[in-house]
């Protein structure tokens, strides 16, 4: 195959979504057979097509093409018979051939962004769907009413580890809360992917880890995959905050690889159903008492303000809220965020709001 036929071929592999590695010779020094320019396709099963000079440079650069395929990144190889100084980007190796020679190629990843599943319709579901869609992450969303933010072929419809185990996620979100959360962490955990991110507090997550045991998981396995709290500690609290922690610490997997340990408090909680996805707080000195439920807070507001962010429940002043029209009617958002959240299922957020001032 010449180079047209091995460009031709990369970009129907690029096309298709199948993961590979382009190299490309881009220095020779003589005697090596190699010549600049030459280039070589190296598949994920370590096939290969194309020629880029002896065995001694194709052994090399197979590892390498495989390594950047499993990784995603992309390298910068010399292979020379001569010891030279470390330089920053490029990875050095012996040429083993009699003939000795140097070749520096460029060994280019092709790979699809991962997919993540984000299970539930909390808002904190909706904010990590709308920002890992944002930082280029393919994603896959499970709700079990069919109140889905992403297209199809990516709708699930149960929470069931065969349907989850079909889009082969690369990392889950579990963000039910309250809403079938056992039943999605375990579909999580039978995908087997890397990383479950699990939005539940201490307590609610230890509960579920205790379920899981029982139900046969090994400890060590759900200690390892299990992250709770999901996300990276950034002092989240509304919402769309902790989904944009979590979409930060998809980012850190991807970008740092997946034995990167979250660097986060032992203690750092995250709410549950009850309170609309904020952490849950200890109560303030200055008070003296517990903080009033999120319900309780909503109603109180409402009476008193008037204007109450559908989503996230919090108070805004009219005049300088994010504000939509739906239905001839008015809603004022904290922020943008949860005008998006609610854009998405205004159906669901204005039934949740008529449930809560019953």
């Amino acid at each position: 195959m010449d180079c047209d036929d091995i460009l031709q071929r990369a970009m129907a592999m690029q096309g298709s979504g199948t993961p590979f590695a382009l190299i490309t010779v881009v220095r020779a020094v003589s005697p090596t057979s190699a010549t600049v320019g030459a280039k070589m396709i190296v598949e994920a099963d370590g096939g290969f097509q194309g020629w880029i000079g002896g065995g001694c440079v194709k052994a090399v650069v197979q590892g390498v093409a495989l390594d950047a395929i499993r990784t995603g990144r992309s390298r910068l190889v010399r292979i020379s018979p001569d010891e030279t100084p470390e330089e920053p980007g490029i990875d050095s190796f012996p040429m083993s051939c009699a003939s000795g020679g140097t070749v520096e190629l460029f060994v280019e990843a092709f790979v699809s962004a991962p997919l993540i599943l984000v299970a539930g319709a909390s808002p904190t579901a909706l904010a990590v769907v709308q920002f890992a869609e944002r930082v280029g992450l393919r994603v896959a969303h499970a709700e079990s009413e069919g109140r889905f933010a992403v297209d199809p072929p990516f709708c699930i419809s149960a929470y069931e580890g065969p349907l989850f185990s079909a889009v082969q996620p690369r990392w889950c979100v579990v963000a039910t809360q309250g809403e079938g959360d056992g039943s999605a962490l375990e579909a999580a955990m039978q995908t087997g992917a890397e990383r479950v991110l699990l939005v539940a507090s201490n307590r609610k997550a230890a509960k579920l880890l205790a379920e899981l045991r029982e139900r046969g998981w090994d400890s060590e396995e759900l200690a390892r995959r299990i992250e709770s709290p999901a996300g990276l500690p950034i002092g989240a609290a509304m919402p769309e905050e902790i989904g944009l922690s979590i979409a930060a610490r998809l980012v850190q997997l991807r970008r740092s690889g997946d034995d990167q340990p979250p660097p986060r408090p032992a203690d750092w909680p995250q709410g549950d159903a009850e309170t609309g996805g904020a952490p849950q707080r200890e109560a303030s000195r200055e008070s003296g008492g517990a903080l009033p439920s999120a319900s309780a807070a909503r109603s109180v507001a409402s009476s008193v303000y008037g204007a109450i962010d559908p989503v996230c429940g919090k108070r805004v002043e009219t005049k300088t809220a994010v504000r939509i029209s739906y239905r001839g009617r008015a809603y004022y958002f904290c922020c943008p965020g949860c005008r998006s959240v609610f854009e998405l299922l205004p159906e669901h957020y204005l039934r949740q709001r008529m449930v809560q001032q019953r």
